[in-house]
């Protein structure tokens, strides 16, 4: 097994750099991978899920993701002129498939718009995790999800598209444990995110991992719901692959660097069942 060369959209150099040429005959297959902070390039530390992925042969995947895409909305991904420009027949490549991350770090940034603000439950009976949350809200953001995975499926599709029908690859998002670890981002820090949202709505600590485990189901479910509803739109269901946080880490545990993030070993886990349905779609 070997790794892909990893390839910055904005480093492909046909000319003076043919190895990033993605029709370059050395490589069997050619991947497009777009989305969030998990498919960052450049960030610190100096690794991905996509550089956790193996292939049996050499290829190259063109990663269209940067370091400020650590909180990458999925209108954000598909507003990219890049990603238009990557598709397209005039600009693109016949992509063999596409890597997409994306979903979870919306679903994080609306996580305190989703709670009921503490004051408003003061009187109510919360019976589990749901009543604290807002359901149409959640379903809001979740069908907002889905359009945006939606919009890039008719992308893909267009006309204009140089790889239609391309397989779309995405993956749902495992169990975190929301706690106070940071991400680093061009050495600055940010986050963390639920334990904040969480601790100023007033959360007991206690129903925090089930909390984040509740909205989390939901993105899940959206997700998968979407290969029922796009053509070769594929949803590896990754939940439940890394061992979670211990409950207070304030660092690196288990298979997690922070709050949102796996760490290196954590991406391996995820590398190699993104590689088995990769591996499934392109030997079909």
């Amino acid at each position: 097994m070997a790794r892909p060369n990893l390839v910055p959209w904005s480093e492909i150099d046909r000319r003076r750099r043919p190895e990033t040429n993605p029709d370059h005959p050395q490589y069997r297959w050619r991947i497009l991978a777009e989305g969030d902070s998990w498919f960052t390039l450049g960030g610190e530390p100096p690794w991905n899920l996509v550089h956790s992925i193996d292939f049996p042969d050499q290829n190259i995947v063109v990663n269209l993701a940067k370091p400020g895409d650590t909180i990458k909305s999925m209108s954000d991904i598909c507003n990219n002129p890049e990603l238009w420009r990557a598709l397209s027949k005039r600009f693109g490549y016949a992509w063999h498939a596409i890597l997409l991350s994306g979903g979870g770090n919306d679903l994080i940034d609306y996580a305190e718009q989703l709670l009921i603000p503490a004051e408003k439950r003061a009187g109510m009976t919360i019976n589990g995790v749901a009543d604290y949350f807002y359901p149409e809200r959640i379903e809001e953001v979740m069908r907002y999800i889905q359009r945006g995975y939606t919009m890039i499926a008719e992308m893909r599709d267009h006309p204009d598209s140089a790889c239609r029908d391309a397989p779309i690859i995405t993956h749902t998002y495992d169990w975190t444990t929301p706690n106070d670890t940071p991400a680093v981002l061009l050495f600055l820090q940010v986050g963390p995110w639920l334990s904040k949202a969480f601790r100023k709505e007033r959360l007991p600590e206690t129903d925090w991992i089930a909390a984040s485990d509740f909205l989390l189901q939901h993105l899940r479910r959206a997700l998968l719901d979407l290969m029922a509803e796009l053509p070769n739109f594929n949803v590896v269901d990754t939940a439940g692959t890394l061992v979670r946080a211990a409950p207070g880490a304030t660092g690196n545990s288990n298979d997690w660097l922070n709050e949102i993030h796996p760490n290196k070993g954590g991406y391996d886990k995820l590398g190699r069942r993104l590689g088995e349905e990769l591996h499934r779609q392109l030997r079909a």
